[in-house]
């Protein structure tokens, strides 16, 4: 029978100083339950690399190449040093060839595997799924191995698993409080609302590393970064504020250019925001050096946008959501060309 989550899961990733400790969050006796004793030394087992599966959709995915192989080369010398935590395989179909799944210590398998190890030491551990994903997680974060990316994707999806919702749903939650701070007592809010987000306090409880509007504010913006400044910072290449930074380049090009040159030259935060700033004078110029009938074509199609607007139908054909967009577009053009800007 899968172990539940004990009432120990309250306290702070920081508190949890290695695998043992972790892995005495699930216990179920009462001994555990109050105590940090750790897991039974018999749980450690000699395994065959072959017999563990290994999740596509595991939090942590990219490892430092340099880094892999000098822990390659360190087992070739020494051997496998350490333990990896694994569970028994719930899929029966597969289990029949691969009877372990990975649970913790991809880094450790991997550089295993690099060196030509057959076996490893491994923790059989009794988890759930979703108990299995927690763990990952928390191991990950109190050794900090996991980038931005794989930080927010990582709790995104035990959220997910715990709420039972898609993850475009729980960052829904997350927007739908944010708006709830801002105007009206989130105690007034319906009863389904609260207990989601009594869960999403919870697990920050347990990750201590952020809260839910840090987490909102910081780190899921991240997951809208075009896709080439994604992979560089989910590869290590490039930190998430420097990324941040260049994505507000609009001009895919130029954006592409300043993303490379940020890499290859180890650009810091300042030197990029000041690049940012000579391009943006650079383009300001340009925009001022139009021809009449390059200006003739802007004021006409200003006008066309006008003349749709007035269209009332038009406007009550759109979504809420696509209408907030037009409203929001015409703030930002009134501030551009608004009197005030002339005087």
């Amino acid at each position: 029978m899968p172990r539940s989550t004990s009432k120990k899961t309250e306290q702070p990733y920081r508190r949890l100083r290695n695998t043992s400790n972790i892995l005495s969050l699930y216990e179920t006796s009462s001994e555990a339950t109050s105590s940090d004793t750790p897991p039974h030394e018999t749980d450690v087992l000699t395994l065959r690399l072959r017999d563990i599966y290994i999740k596509p959709n595991r939090v942590r995915k990219y490892f430092d190449s340099n880094a892999l192989s000098s822990l390659a080369n360190s087992m070739q010398t020494h051997g496998f040093i350490g333990t990896i935590v694994v569970r028994p395989n719930p899929n029966e179909t597969q289990a029949l060839s691969q009877p372990y799944v990975l649970v913790a210590g991809g880094r450790r398998y991997a550089a295993a595997k690099l060196a030509g190890l057959e076996t490893l030491r491994a923790i059989v551990a009794d988890l759930t799924e979703e108990q299995a994903l927690e763990f990952e997680l928390i191991e990950n974060l109190q050794r900090e191995d996991l980038n931005p990316i794989e930080e927010t994707k990582g709790i995104l999806q035990l959220l997910s698993k715990r709420l039972q919702l898609e993850e475009t749903q729980v960052i829904a939650l997350f927007q739908r409080h944010a708006y709830l701070q801002q105007n009206i007592d989130i105690q007034n809010t319906d009863a389904e609302f609260g207990q989601h987000w009594q869960t999403i306090e919870q697990l920050f409880e347990v990750i201590g590393k952020f809260t839910p509007d840090s987490f909102r504010v910081n780190r899921l913006p991240l997951l809208n970064l075009p896709e080439p400044i994604l992979v560089a910072v989910s590869q290590g290449q490039l930190e998430y504020s420097k990324a941040r930074l260049i994505a507000r380049v609009k001009d895919e090009s130029i954006q592409g250019r300043l993303l490379q040159q940020a890499i290859d030259e180890g650009l810091s935060q300042a030197q990029i925001q000041q690049t940012i700033q000579q391009l943006n004078q650079q383009l300001d110029q340009q925009s001022r050096s139009k021809t009449p009938a390059q200006l003739h074509q802007i004021q006409t199609r200003a006008t066309g946008i006008a003349k749709t607007l007035k269209k009332s139908q038009v406007l009550a054909s759109l979504s809420k959501r696509d209408q907030a967009k037009v409203e929001k577009l015409l703030d930002q053009l009134w501030e551009i060309i608004s009197p005030e800007k002339e005087q």
